[in-house]
């Protein structure tokens, strides 16, 4: 994510029931580049199912929300 002023920034990874299964990130972030990993476990510590799984990264800053998700698929 390219910040080019501070925002509010949420991102999470979800079950395809839309529950969540981790949160990465809750915050504000000043401007800059971010990225984040996610090591395939939930809010619990324990490794997820094998499955396919949705991210979403959500920015609010003055100049509106803007939002992006997409899917991540988990193998062992």
């Amino acid at each position: 994510v390219q910040l080019t002023s501070p925002a509010l920034v949420e991102v999470g990874v979800y079950g395809l029931g839309g529950e969540m299964v981790r949160e990465l990130h809750r915050g504000r972030l000043l401007n800059g580049r971010y990225g984040w990993e996610w090591d395939g476990k939930g809010d619990d510590g324990e490794l997820v199912l094998p499955g396919v799984y949705l991210y979403r990264v959500r920015v609010q800053a003055d100049a509106g929300v803007e939002e992006k998700v997409g899917t991540i698929t988990v193998v062992y």
